[in-house]
């Protein structure tokens, strides 16, 4: 009948038959997937939020500026020859993502894509086994052999260079990586927070026209000593598998205001009292000898509480003097209060992600000496 002849006619053109009952998403769900995909025939159910990978190296850029970025998210796109591998690397680091790349040493290819990434792991590859009876390749006893060489070559742009008969686990080589790269950072930081304490303390005792807070030995004594020995010892703390938990920050090239804010927050409020404390601990104790000693001259004030002004009938003379016993006692106590306040912050930097009350310091043992 003409039903029939309908039927047969909408087959014939490759099209589907749909009830009069069929809702405008079902159209929509067919309509995008037989424009998207190559099937000849259709699939009853919703695809429209599938992921869309590109073909082509040259159509990565376009689909990630005009439709999302799963080309960075999967490790995967076609035309895999080394010219396009090395610009898709180039591409993720445009995009600040760390890329680490292994591959064959053997290859003099990927000597251009080991140097592109950010990390590079060589591993050595099976060679073809042309006669079951003999070797692939006969090592020289006294010397480098061709194929040695050519690997020792195309891996000079690698940051580990596995043999087939290393017993390596890349997993605890990822692991101890982020652990040395977490607690290098909090080491830095450290370091890099105490020498800018000193320094404001510095500044700020010259502002509130105070004798010099610490000598130049005192100063050389804590950026040079003091200081690293402390930031070396938070190196020596015990790997945490917890790090192959957390979530790897992307390459920050641009400044974060409010990152910027909240950091500056953060360690403000472990560095600023121990400069409020050792600039009121100076002023207390040159308060005290100041009046000490205006009580024996006589004729004698204390400007601005804490600096002598020796008075007499022609010209008012005063101050401390550079060698005297009451600035060498105020400094070497101020550097005792310096040192104790930066040993005591140090203890939350080495587990930086954990509370001290959950993760105790003292089991890296090297900090604790």
């Amino acid at each position: 009948s003409s039903e029939q002849s309908e039927m047969d006619n909408s087959s014939s053109h490759g099209s589907v038959t749909m009830h009069a009952d069929s809702t405008t998403h079902d159209w929509q769900s067919l309509s995008n997937l037989t424009e998207s995909t190559e099937q000849s025939a259709p699939i009853n159910f919703d695809m429209s939020n599938r992921a869309i990978l590109p073909r082509g190296i040259e159509k990565i850029r376009p689909h990630i500026e005009l439709i999302d970025n799963v080309p960075l998210l999967v490790s995967l796109f076609t035309d895999c020859t080394p010219t396009a591998i090395r610009e898709m690397l180039i591409i993720m680091q445009e995009y600040r993502e760390i890329v680490c790349i292994m591959g064959s040493s053997e290859n003099c290819d990927n000597a251009g894509i080991f140097m592109q990434a950010d990390a590079s792991v060589s591993v050595e590859p099976l060679y073809p086994q042309v006669c079951q009876k003999k070797d692939v390749y006969y090592k020289p006893s006294n010397c480098l052999g061709p194929v040695d060489i050519s690997r020792e070559l195309n891996s000079m742009a690698c940051s580990l260079s596995v043999k087939r008969e290393d017993p390596i686990m890349f997993y605890h080589v990822i692991m101890e990586a982020r652990h040395f790269v977490a607690t290098l950072w909090s080491s830095v930081q450290f370091w890099l927070c105490c020498c800018v304490c000193l320094s404001l303390m510095q500044v700020l005792a010259t502002v509130c026209m105070l004798p010099g807070l610490l000598t130049t030995g005192q100063v050389l004594w804590f950026s040079c000593v003091a200081v690293p020995l402390i930031s070396v010892a938070l190196l020596a703390k015990p790997v945490d598998q917890e790090v192959m938990k957390r979530p790897q920050g992307k390459i920050q090239a641009v400044v974060n205001w409010d990152g910027t804010i909240f950091i500056m927050w953060c360690y403000g409020t472990k560095f600023l009292p121990t400069i409020v404390i050792v600039l009121a601990s100076y002023i207390g104790i040159l308060t005290s000898h100041c009046e000490e000693r205006c009580a024996m001259l006589g004729n004698c004030t204390c400007a601005f509480f804490y600096n002598p002004v020796v008075l007499t009938d022609s010209v008012s003379m005063g101050g401390w003097e550079e060698n005297e016993w009451t600035l060498l006692t105020s400094r070497l106590i101020i550097s005792f209060i310096v040192l104790l306040h930066f040993v005591i912050i140090s203890a939350g930097f080495v587990h930086r992600e954990s509370l001290i009350r959950r993760k105790s310091p003292l089991i890296n043992l090297y900090w604790l000496a």
